[in-house]
Parts: C-alpha cells; sequence; structure tokens
C-alpha cells in the first residue's frame, strides 16, 4: 500500500455520520440552504433533507445492516434504521452511549461488558434486550458473511445474564474491543431476523425494516430511498421529517444539484471551480469543509507478480510525484505522511522524526529499484523481465469519481513517465470496482484506509 493524500472524504460514507447530524441537526438545520418551497415551513426550518453519500451507481437494494454501503448496502440502513451499543466520533475518538447506557472492562481487559439503556423500542414496539445482543452477535458467529469487521476474531463468547446486561468474553486482552463490539456492529431484532429463510447475509430487508433509529423506511427505488422520521424513537427527535437519497450518475451531475439546490448535505468531490457558485452565493448557509478522515491510498495485489517484489513497489511509490496531486478537483486533499497516519488529526500519533517526514519522488530512484527487482528498460522506454516481458499494470477507479479519476490519470501518467507502463482501469460502478479488490481481480486499485479514531483501528 502507497499513501499519497490525506484529508479526503471515503467514497461512501457510512450512515453513521449521521449520529453525529441528528445530534446537532436543530443547530445545523438554520444552515441548510437549498431546499425547495415544498420541503419548507412557515418557520423557514426544512423538514426534507436531500443527502447524498456518493454517486456512481443506482441505490441497491440491501437494507441489511450487516453491510456498510461499501459492501453494496443502501446508506441510512446503517445509522438511521438501525444503531450500535456505544458511538465513537471517529476524528477525535470520543465515546457516547447510544443503545448501551455504560460499559465496563475487566481489570485484565479480557471482559466487556453492556448495560442497555432502558425504554429502548423497535419500531414494531417490542423492547429491546440484552437477547436481541447476543443474538446479532451469534448470527454473525453462524454465518461468517455477515462479520465483515472480523469481530469473531475477538470473542469467546456472548452472554446475556439478565433482559439488560451483555457481557463479552474476549479471546486475549483487548484495548479497542469497545470500538469493533460497541461501535461497528448493528443489533438487530431476534424476532424479526431469527424467522428469516434462507442465507441472512442475502436477506434484503426491504420490506418494513424493524430497528431502533430515528427513522423508518418509507419507501425505496433505484433512483430515490425515502426515510421517514420514527416518531417513536426513544432519543431526541430529529426536527427533519424526511431523509430522501438520490441516485446520482457522477460528481459533475451532483454538484450541479447541489449548487440548485436538488440537495441539502453530500459526501463527495466537490471542484474548487464552484465556489464562486455555491458558497460564495450565499456564506451563511452554503459549506463546505473537508475533514481529515481517512488516507487515500495506492493498492498493489501483493498476490500478483511483480508486486509481490518490494523493490518493484519502491519503484512504483517513487515514480508519483504527490505535489501535484491536490489540484482542481482534488484540490481538498493535502499530500500525506509517509506513515500513514491521518494529519492533522492523528499528529500526536506520529513520533516527532517523522512529523516532517515527505515522499521521495525520483526517477533515478526508479530505475535503480527496478534494475534491482530484475528488470531493465527496452528500446521502447519501458521496463521489462529477463525474458523481453513488458512489466504493465492497471489502476481501478470509478468512473464518475472525478477526483479520484483525475488523481489516477496524474498516477498513471508518472508511471508511464518513468518507464512503467501504466493504464488507467475505469469500472463502471462501485459494485464491480469493490468486487474485483476484494476477489483480487486486480493490478492497483486507488481507495482509502485509516477509518477509525486511532491508528490501531484502521
Amino acid at each position: 500500500m502507497t499513501p499519497y493524500l490525506a484529508s479526503s472524504p471515503h467514497r461512501y460514507r457510512p450512515a453513521i455520520m449521521f449520529f453525529s447530524l441528528l445530534v446537532v441537526l436543530s443547530m445545523m438545520l438554520a444552515a441548510c440552504g437549498g431546499g425547495s418551497s415544498s420541503s419548507t415551513t412557515t418557520t423557514n426550518h426544512p423538514t426534507t433533507l436531500h443527502v447524498l453519500s456518493a454517486p456512481g451507481q443506482p441505490n441497491p437494494d440491501l437494507f441489511n445492516p450487516y453491510f456498510t454501503t461499501n459492501q453494496g448496502g443502501d446508506f441510512g440502513a446503517q445509522g438511521l434504521l438501525y444503531e450500535p451499543l456505544y458511538f465513537t466520533n471517529l476524528y477525535n475518538g470520543q465515546t457516547s452511549a447510544w443503545l448501551a447506557a455504560s460499559y465496563s472492562y475487566s481489570s485484565d481487559l479480557t471482559q466487556l461488558t453492556f448495560h442497555l439503556r432502558p425504554g429502548v423500542k423497535w419500531t414494531d414496539g417490542q423492547p429491546l434486550t440484552s437477547t436481541d445482543v447476543k443474538f446479532t452477535f451469534d448470527l454473525m458467529k453462524t454465518n461468517p458473511a455477515l462479520d465483515q469487521n472480523s469481530v469473531w476474531a475477538l470473542l469467546k463468547s456472548v452472554d446475556a445474564p439478565d433482559s439488560s446486561t451483555v457481557v463479552f468474553s474476549l479471546i486475549h486482552p483487548q484495548s479497542t474491543a469497545l470500538f469493533r463490539l460497541g461501535d461497528q456492529v448493528y443489533i438487530v431484532p431476534q424476532h424479526v431476523w431469527a424467522n428469516i429463510s434462507g442465507d441472512p447475509a442475502k436477506f434484503t430487508n426491504d420490506k418494513n425494516p424493524i430497528g431502533t433509529g430515528a427513522y423508518k423506511l418509507a419507501s425505496y427505488s433505484t433512483d430515490l430511498i425515502t426515510y421517514q422520521r420514527n416518531d417513536a424513537y426513544w432519543g431526541t427527535k430529529p426536527q427533519v421529517q424526511t431523509i430522501q437519497v438520490p441516485s446520482i450518475k457522477d460528481n459533475t451531475t451532483a454538484i450541479t444539484d447541489m449548487i440548485q439546490g436538488k440537495l441539502d448535505w453530500m459526501g463527495t468531490g466537490w471542484n474548487p471551480d464552484y465556489n464562486s457558485l455555491y458558497s460564495a452565493k450565499d456564506p451563511q448557509h452554503n459549506k463546505t469543509w473537508f475533514a481529515a478522515s481517512n488516507t487515500v491510498m495506492l493498492y498493489l495485489n501483493l498476490q500478483k507478480a511483480p508486486f509481490n517484489n518490494l523493490n518493484v513497489r519502491k519503484a512504483i511509490n517513487a515514480a508519483i510525484n504527490r505535489n501535484q496531486l491536490p489540484q482542481g478537483v482534488a484540490q481538498y486533499a493535502g499530500v500525506a505522511n509517509p506513515t500513514g497516519v491521518i494529519i492533522p488529526t492523528l499528529n500526536d500519533w506520529i513520533s516527532p522524526q517523522y512529523q516532517s517526514m515527505s515522499f521521495q519522488y525520483s526517477t533515478s530512484q526508479v530505475d535503480s529499484y527496478m534494475q534491482q527487482a530484475g528488470f531493465k528498460k527496452g528500446s521502447d522506454g519501458f521496463y521489462q523481465d529477463a525474458s523481453g516481458k513488458q512489466l504493465t499494470m492497471s489502476v481501478d477507479v470509478v468512473n464518475g469519481w472525478s477526483d479520484w479519476d483525475q488523481d489516477v490519470q496524474f498516477i498513471v501518467n508518472d508511471l508511464n513517465a518513468a518507464g512503467i507502463k501504466a493504464t488507467v482501469n475505469t469500472e463502471s460502478g462501485f459494485t464491480p470496482y469493490y468486487t474485483a479488490i476484494t476477489s483480487g481481480s486486480y493490478d492497483a486499485a486507488i481507495s482509502y484506509t485509516n477509518s477509525g479514531p486511532t491508528p490501531y483501528l484502521p
């Protein structure tokens, strides 16, 4: 993996982001711009929020909370419909009680106990109990495809000694269990999910999903998802009554829709050239910001030659001029720290000697590394191995993700200039892109990492 950009928003932001949104919604609504007259009340408070997580494909039909939008699930299933035991702020590491009112570790960090919040009910009126929590985790154990974050690699067992207490016994001392068990798993109702026929990993859950969240699913289509407020919600009722999630084909269309007031919030690439049409047009209400939430990487397939050769990877790393990347539609993303630690959010985790460390861009170093790997330049100026076979590589990216599309083109240009024959492999949407990466059917791909609150939780 080669880190090269920091401060980049995830392409598919989990709906957990809406936890923070819902908490401060009454304050944020005054800053929501662009709502149509039909979505505002006489007090000028929007009652509908139009949200785009990321463009590039139709909305999938999967409200299964075991899967994030990264894994093909729908935006909103995690967070709006279903909730975790605890919420962790990814930007400062602070935790907040959610479905659980409190937690405690054993002195040797091998047991984590949660005490559930009283009075929480599912949207069908039945109470949330510890048996639901135990069932959620046990279902992942018996159906490993649901265990996307490998939480059972931490666990010996999950017990429910009474209706409001859940005890997790850990395989070994684990200081990160609160985040991995409390924040990363969304609790499902046993009385519904125990009756699912077939593979629960393929359960679309699109017919009246029963959750504990502040919203209910009102309607679904590949073009538009509509969530309605759950008026029986256990927590503070959000002022926004309706959240709509449209499907938009690319960044350019999304930005145009934002400027025209068709969207209120989006987590996607932004062209600074549009600031005069958006932020400057109404600076009191129209805001753009790019929190440093992850580090973007160039992922190389280490199961595939010659990318399993360290010197080849060093050569690719040295060929990329990262200083040219933060421009145009990708201007928001600064050059990453070579440690891969998110800057400036997690600067305190970087030792002083590495704080000002930078990447080395050197075509002469490229040649040195490639020769050490057994490659020489042919008459066409591109590297080939001892048998005369040319080294070629393609870099995967999703069509329409304009910031990453631009970055990949710059990277490919640099590689070709250094003698490494590279091409852009533009995927038609997120699903084929993600499938290629997870199945190992790729040479290289642009993606992100470091989504946890500390470097120990990537």
